[in-house]
This record gives C-alpha cells, structure tokens and sequence, in this order.
C-alpha cells in the first residue's frame, strides 16, 4: 500500500494526464457501445458514416441513403467535406462495425487532450496548469456529450486544432499548414476557425502579453510600430494561413458542388433546401431575423460553455477572437440544435474555448492568488491574525488550496450538464437530447440476428433505430424518426423494397403504403420477430416470403388487462376517477363535446383469434332526455399497425344500457402478430356523456 502511495506521488503531471485519458476513453466507449445495444443510435448519426464507409470500400465513393433521401445528395462528401474520410475506409472495411467508428472517436477525442497539455506547458511552464487544462476538456460537458453521441467528422477538430496551437506557438510552421491542411479536408468550418485562429495569433504579436512575451520593442511612432509589425518573423505565417483558409473554403465548396458531380459521374448537385451549404449567410442559413429566434438560449449556451471552464479563458481577452465565427453561427441560425451541449457540434465550440483555456491559464496564478485574498483575511501576511487552534477537519481544510472548491464544482457542474446524468437524457435541451442506460435491455443480440437474415445486397427499408444493424448494406435505406416527414425513397406501392426491417418504437413513421403491404400475405411474408428488444418489437418481413416465422422472445400472455389509465384522453375527453367503475379511473368525454374521447393503449398481441371486452357507460348530460333509440351515441373502433380496420361499430343510447357500466364484447383475428393495438372512442350526440372503464384481450 505504501508503494503504492509512493508511485503515485512521483506521478508527473504527464502520466496523471495519461492515466485520465485512459479512463475516460475506457469508460466513453463503454457508454458509447451500451447506446448502441440500447438502439439508439439511428440512421443519421451513425448509419450514415457507416454506409459512407463501406460504399467507398466497394466502388461507390461516400454512397449514403439518408441524405439522398432527404436532400438528393449522392454522396456524402457533397454534404461535407469530409475527405479524411479515406483514411478510414481500409480500417473499416477490415472490421466494418459501429464498435469499430466509436473505438476511433473516442481514441481521437481522447488524443487530444495532449496536445492541448503540451500548448499549455509550452505556454505556463507549468505541468499542473497543463494537467488542469488537458483535464478540463477531458470532463468538459460538450466533450462528454459529443462523444457519446454516435460518430461524426466534427470530433477529429479538437485534435488538429490542437496540434496546429502547439506548431504555431513554437514557430514551426512548416508542419502546421500541414494539420491546417487535415482539418480543412475534415470539415467545411475549419477554414473559417482557421481564419480567426490566425487573426488571435496576429493580435498576439501585435499586442504581446509580458506574461507571455517579451515585446520586440516599444515607443516610436505609429507607423514605426506597423513596420516591426509588419517585419515580425510572426506576421506574414498568420497572414498566409488567412489567404490560404479563404482559398480552401472556397475551393472546396467547388469541389463539392461542381468537381464531384463529374468526377464520380453523379446528377447533378441538388438544390440543397434545408442544408447549411454555401459561401453567402443566405446558403448557409443565416439571417438577421433569426438572431431573436431562442435569442436567450443561444446566450446562455456560449455563457454555459465558458462557464465549464470557470471563465479561464477570459483573462487573456484576446482569446475572444477564437469563437467569433462560430458565436455568429449560432446566434444567427434558426436550427435549435447548434446550441445543445450534447451533440456533435460541441466539438467545433471546442476549438476556440480550450485553446482559449490553454492562454487563459499563463495568468492563472494571478487570479487564483485574488482568490486567495478574497477568501482570506484580506489582510497581507504580515498582518494575518494568528490560526486559533481547531479539529483535524478544519486544519484540513485551512490548508486546502483556495481553487480546490471551485475545482470541484466545475467538475461537478461539467459531468451534471452532460448526458452522465440522468435528468439530461432524453430531452432536446442544452444540456442533453439522448439517452443512456445503465442497466442495458436484453433484446439487442437477437435484433442483430433478424439483420444478418438480410442478404447484404438486397433491398431493403428499415426503421431509423435498426438501420445502423444493415448499414452495410449498399441498397438499404432508412426511414426518418417521426412521421410525415417526406422522403425520397425509391420504393412505393407498385415497388417494394425486397425487406421491411421495422421497430415498434419507430411504427408511426412507417409509411401508409409500406405498412399496408407487409400485413397483405399476397405480397411479403413475416420472415423473423422479436418480441423483447429496447424498441418493443422488431419485424422482419420479406416479399414474396411463404413458411413459418422464426421468433425470438415469449409472445405478450394473455388475458391483457388495461385500465382507463393506460389511454390517452382525445381532444373531447379526459382523465377522471368513478368509484363505481370496476378499476376506478375513468376516461369521460366532455359534456356537450363531439369527438374522439379516448385512444389507447398503444400495445401488442400474439396473432390468432381474439376476444376483446370493454366496460363502458354512456348518460346522459345534465338535463337532457336522450331517447333511447338515439343512434350514433357511442362509435368505437380496433385498429393495429398494418391492419387499420380490425372492427369499427357504432352503438345506440339504448343498447348500452341508459347511464349504466356495460360490458361490450366483441371478435377479431389476424394471422400476424398485431402491434400497436388500438382502441378508439368517440361521442358522437351533445345529449350523451360516454365513459371508459377497462379493457381486456382474451384468447377467443
């Protein structure tokens, strides 16, 4: 143990930063991996690259579905300029996986964090700082929240940000237009961070730190302090990478918009409507009147990501020339999500804020001695009054350096606004938008078997949440994460994709005509089914399929109770309690209302025949006198994805028995499994109140 101890006393602040690195890349990948089993991850945040990459490995250069569906694009590389894709290509077509994308993000993410050390060391001196800084971004929520976040090109910025800091500071310029090269073939926005980057290194020279840099020389007159300006060794570099950054940015939208097209022999580029593609505010989504669209939550995100820094960056306030573009960016956009911590796009705010954190940190000891003196007496040493004797906690405490608190609280505040914490997850906010379990579901293996029955040539449409399982596949295309949202699939009613690879948690986004097709025995057959997945149930159907179903999992047991709580109120209905009804919640209509009064409760059955009974009341509203053969009291409808219409009647006042709770039976039957089951009532006459009481499915 006391060997132990010793070790990790003679731990340098290099090896602390590599043991956090280690820990953190373990435990991100981790999370990242249980987010995949947890079907999280979707089409257009994994699938995407996914595809990308194995298409390129197999003739068809940076082919994905998603964005050709949604905006014609035929390639990936005219929605970004990702060309470090092609590195990646052998690896993944050596071990095409998701695992294999998150293992190099993480890695990537991870990395980084050195070359922000040394640029801290380079700068400070100082290990500790170094150690601070590199820990920082490490624990920084948009890191956190960016990583866990599926794969994207966006993550590969920090690490060559990075790097070029670290050659730019130490003059070896050479070398840095090289990673400036890498990181404008990552991505579109890395011109203009370099742009600015080069503009904060100007500023530097022109206006030097003592803490920093002793200046070249003072006094003279303006035009002498242009010229030593001007014959810097440190001007004309920045300059170059200006012209050079404008050029490549430029020069690529070129080849995104006009090379590839004749180069891969594609249509040509389309119209982009809805893409952040272009070189004037109006391609690119920006407008003046967008600036007051969720003005305080854009504010608050830049506020939020210095804030997780403690602000550090702000005592060199040259640093404030880093984040210009992007702050105008995301201020000037009507996309909501370019301010959420939790989302790829935390990696470009990154750029600009650790390294900002990196020459924020030359004056830190300067502040953290004003903390001291706040905290303190406030009185010079000298003066202090003398420390009154006390328990072994505060003894401790008085010797605790004066940062250890809000050392602490940043670290705090860093892994509570990420998707670490649980309250984060699940909701479009700044501080999450995803989730995380950690307690995986079962379910996950036997979804990855339904996949591998698809043959990897074959077409096929799949849920958003499955389509990263068939990614690999060159003719799969996915289906969008809610309804009405239009796509461009090239399938309809008269030609149909040979597979339908569908989730229970994804139904409703399942086109009219699809999910009318693959219930029609005449046109596709249920190849596989698992019942018990993160998604509910997952369907595998193939066209022209005749024979049994493999299925995974025990069907839902039957009889099937539900409560009037487990639906929805309609729009003339709502939630109330009856204790004269058999479970005692209650959906009623609204007295006098017309309209759907309940729907639910949204489940699943095993196929066959079936028996389903309902209690239900229908009185009438206070001082009416409805007759009772009023017809078309009570209208209720069965209805489950793929088979619209189980049963659908329409019940007289008098038939249900005139302000009494009735029991209501009737038959259905499907040779297919029925999810998203649905019963549907409505109050059809103002003289009448018509209530739910439960529901059962019983074995016929």
């Amino acid at each position: 143990m006391r060997s132990s101890v010793r070790s990790l006393a003679r731990m340098t602040p290099f090896r602390w930063l590599l043991l956090l690195l280690t820990l953190y890349a373990a435990a991100a990948f981790t999370l990242s991996v249980a987010r995949l089993w947890e079907l999280q991850t979707d089409a257009w945040d994994l699938g995407i690259y996914q595809q990308s990459l194995w298409s390129t490995s197999h003739g068809a250069p940076f082919f994905e579905a998603p964005d050709l569906e949604t905006g014609a694009f035929a390639t990936f590389l005219e929605v970004h300029s990702a060309f470090v894709l092609y590195l990646l290509v052998p690896l993944y077509s050596a071990a095409p996986s998701p695992v294999t994308l998150f293992a190099v993000q993480t890695g990537i993410v991870a990395a980084a964090a050195i070359p922000l050390f040394v640029l801290t060391r380079d700068l400070t001196g100082s290990g500790r700082r170094a150690l601070l800084v590199g820990g920082l971004y490490l624990l920084w929520a948009p890191t956190i929240g960016g990583n866990l976040f599926d794969f994207h090109v966006e993550s590969f910025l920090p690490l060559e940000f990075f790097a070029l800091a670290v050659l730019w500071n130490r003059r070896q310029y050479g070398w840095g237009f090289a990673v400036a090269g890498l990181a404008f073939l990552s991505l579109e926005v890395a011109p203009v961070l370099a742009v600015f980057f080069a503009l904060f290194f100007l500023a530097r020279s022109a206006w030097p730190d003592d803490a920093t840099r002793r200046p070249r020389g003072v006094g003279g007159t303006p035009l002498q302090r242009l010229r030593r300006f001007l014959t810097g060794p440190d001007t004309w570099p920045n300059v170059a990478l200006i012209v050079v950054a404008v050029g490549a940015y430029y020069l690529l939208l070129f080849v995104r918009m006009q090379v590839l097209e004749s180069l891969f022999h594609l249509p040509p580029f389309p119209p982009a409507t809805g893409y952040v593609i272009g070189a004037t505010p109006g391609q690119l989504g920006l407008q003046w009147s967008y600036l007051s669209i969720d003005f305080q939550s854009k504010v608050t995100y830049w506020i939020v990501l210095y804030a997780l820094v403690g602000f550090i960056p702000l005592l060199d306030r040259r640093t404030l020339i880093l984040p210009v573009p992007w702050v105008v960016f995301t201020l000037f956009t009507w996309i909501p999500h370019y301010s959420f911590l939790a989302n790829q796009d935390g990696f470009v705010a990154a750029v600009p804020v650790m390294i900002g954190l990196a020459f924020g940190a030359v004056r830190l000891p300067k502040a953290v001695r004003f903390l001291e003196h706040l905290v303190g007496t406030g009185l010079p040493p000298s003066e202090s009054p003398a420390a009154p004797r006390s328990g072994r906690w505060r003894r401790l405490a008085r010797r605790a350096p004066a940062w250890t608190v809000p050392l602490l609280v940043l670290v705090a505040l860093n892994v509570g606004l990420s998707p670490l914490n649980p309250y984060m997850q699940g909701v479009a906010n700044t501080g999450g938008g995803y989730r995380i379990s950690y307690s995986i579901p079962p379910g996950y293996g036997v979804v990855q078997d339904l996949a591998a029955m698809v043959p990897g040539t074959a077409t096929v449409v799949a849920s958003d949440m499955l389509f990263p399982l068939i990614a690999n596949d060159p003719h799969a295309y996915s289906l969008f994460t809610s309804p009405n949202h239009q796509l461009f699939l090239p399938f309809n009613s008269s030609a149909l994709p040979t597979y339908a690879f569908l989730a229970e948690a994804r139904l409703s986004a399942v086109p009219v005509w699809l999910a009318i097709a693959v219930y029609n025995a005449s046109e596709y057959g249920l190849e596989g089914l698992a019942w018990q997945t993160p998604a509910g149930p997952v369907l595998l159907f193939e066209r022209g399929l005749e024979g049994p179903t493999v299925q995974f999992g025990t069907p839902p047991s039957l009889p099937a109770n539900y409560s009037s709580a487990s639906f929805q109120p309609g729009p003339d209905g709502f939630q109330t309690t009856d204790p004269t009804a058999s479970w005692s919640s209650v959906v009623s209509s609204i007295p006098g209302g017309l309209g759907s009064t309940w729907s639910g409760p949204g489940t699943e059955a095993p196929s066959g025949n079936l028996s389903v009974l309902v209690e239900v009341r229908v009185a009438p509203v206070a001082g009416a006198y409805p007759s009772s053969n009023l017809t078309g009291a009570l209208t209720v409808a069965l209805k489950a994805f793929g088979a619209q219409s189980l049963f659908q009647h329409t019940y007289a006042y008098g038939a249900l028995g005139g302000g009494r709770w009735v029991a209501v039976s009737f038959s259905v039957g499907s040779p297919l499994p029925l999810l998203d089951l649905e019963f549907q009532g409505s109050c059809d006459s103002t003289s009448v109140v018509v209530e739910l009481g439960f529901l059962v499915i019983l074995p016929a």
